[in-house]
């Protein structure tokens, strides 16, 4: 009986005797029929147990594991960290159920497929594809993993360590591959072969240990957080986008009030995996890159301010002139808006003697000209409309009433035939702002098509934003 339990144990058998809601094992099935137990999963460790079942016993396959994934998918974040959770265990101990792929068919993939199908990113390997966030987080949470069975490992007797030190090689190459893919597969080995000078097996632990706890040293703190909330920030696609995926999101930040409509973190991390490995090479301006980078790293760890951090990624993209992603890269410069502008104007002014420099100074005068450009077509578009924003077209955020009003002020408003309050102030002195909360003034203002526009009525249908665009004086 000793050596059946041993087997059943080596194996991860089920036991016949622990009745569950088992949905393959006949006996424990017939059991939970007979007792009245629910056979429907109801929470995501109900649906990564009939996964790792299916997939255990490979009755039907393919069929039942897409159906459990897809209501994995469907409940948003226990379901992407129960699947995964169960992937990176397999990779750790080498038990491949979920992971198997002999029959030709990849789950994990399937799986990434899923969640690319509700987001309107790009495929993988485009910018911010939200694919590129799921390899990422499945990478980090394979590394969490290696680095607890590695801590186990160590726990370990001396001689349960040292015969078992295979299997640290094991640990260690698979930390190498996912955490060093700029090393070779000979360079990988060659980290984890045992010491040349130094016999016994107790030198090659060491070395061992030594090896992953380096690569694990190095993971970044909250990065499996942060590529949580992109995940489902980009599955914008999702039925319950605004709902319960808003909701786990602001659970993750740990802020009720975050929208998905602004959200500076999120750019933030966008742009911060534009940057290159190795990004000083692909420079004009490596000093000046690496020095930016660094400041961005350590504000990143100790500090909240979203806007030098956005002005520092500006400077840093706008200087890997050198990519082959430069033309994709100089776009997106142009969402950091605002915080961008100090750097750009101040490469725009590069000297024509800087020769090396004249392609990043190239670059920021096609940047701000972009950003030119959108403001001009700001100003020069009257609207006055209600934007709904609940369309999985355009990412199925809230919906919102917006009236927008764009008013042109030229030369003397009176001229313009605007009638405007009695108590408005006669001198800059007099001048004083409104205050927030306070009510906005009503008037009738010309806009620019010279047709009047009824501010107090606006305002009077929702949230109204007014833009005064300076005209030439």
């Amino acid at each position: 009986m000793l050596k059946i339990d041993a087997i059943k144990d080596a194996f991860d058998y089920p036991d016949e005797y622990l009745v569950d809601r088992d949905l393959v094992h006949r006996i424990a099935f017939d059991k939970a029929c007979q007792r009245g137990l629910s056979l429907e999963p109801i929470n995501a460790q109900d649906l990564v147990h009939d996964l790792k079942d299916v997939c255990r016993f490979g009755v039907d396959r393919l069929d039942r594991s897409l159906a459990l994934m897809e209501q994995m998918v469907i409940i948003g974040l226990p379901g992407l960290t129960a699947f995964y959770d169960a992937v990176a265990e397999e990779h750790a101990l080498g038990k491949p159920y979920i992971i198997y792929t002999g029959d030709d068919v990849d789950l994990v993939a399937e799986f990434k497929a899923m969640m690319q199908r509700r987001s309107s990113t790009g495929p993988e390997g485009t910018p911010n594809s939200v694919s590129n966030d799921v390899r990422d987080y499945l990478a980090m949470r394979l590394l969490r993993q290696i680095g607890d069975e590695l801590e186990g490992f160590l726990q370990l007797p001396k001689r349960e360590r040292l015969e078992g030190r295979w299997f640290l090689r094991a640990l260690t190459l698979k930390a190498l591959e996912l955490a060093r893919p700029d090393l070779d597969e000979a360079d990988r080995e060659e980290m984890v072969a045992a010491p040349v000078k130094l016999d016994g097996p107790s030198h090659h632990v060491s070395k061992l240990a030594d090896v992953a706890g380096s690569v694990l040293r190095k993971l970044p703190e909250d990065r499996e957080l942060d590529l949580l909330f992109d995940i489902l920030r980009k599955m914008d696609l999702h039925d319950e986008y605004d709902g319960t995926l808003l909701s786990q999101a602001q659970d993750l930040r740990d802020d009720g009030e975050l929208d998905w409509s602004n959200n500076q973190r999120g750019l933030i991390n966008d742009l911060r995996r534009l940057v290159p490995e190795g990004a000083h090479a692909k420079s004009s301006d490596p000093a000046g890159l690496r020095a930016r980078l660094n400041r961005f790293d350590y504000l990143q760890r100790h500090s909240s301010d979203q806007e030098e951090l956005l002005s520092l990624l500006a400077g840093i993209l706008i200087r890997i002139d050198r990519d082959d992603s430069y033309e994709d890269v100089l776009e997106r410069i142009a969402d950091v808006g605002e915080p961008a502008l100090d750097d750009l104007r101040q490469l725009a002014k590069t000297d024509e003697r800087e020769v090396h420099r004249l392609g990043i100074r190239d670059g920021a005068l096609r940047v701000l000209q972009s950003l030119k450009d959108r403001r001009e077509r700001v100003a020069s578009t009257p609207v006055a409309v209600d934007t709904p924003r609940s369309t999985k077209e355009i990412g199925r955020h809230t919906m919102r009433r917006i009236s927008m009003v764009v008013v042109l002020l030229v030369g003397h408003m009176t001229q313009a035939g605007a009638e405007l309050p009695q108590d408005l102030p006669v001198s800059p002195e007099a001048v004083q702002p409104r205050l927030i909360g306070s009510k906005a003034l009503a008037g009738v203002l010309a806009d620019a098509t010279g047709e009047d526009f009824d501010l107090g009525a606006a305002l009077d249908t929702g949230p109204t934003v007014l833009v005064f665009c300076r005209a030439h004086w």
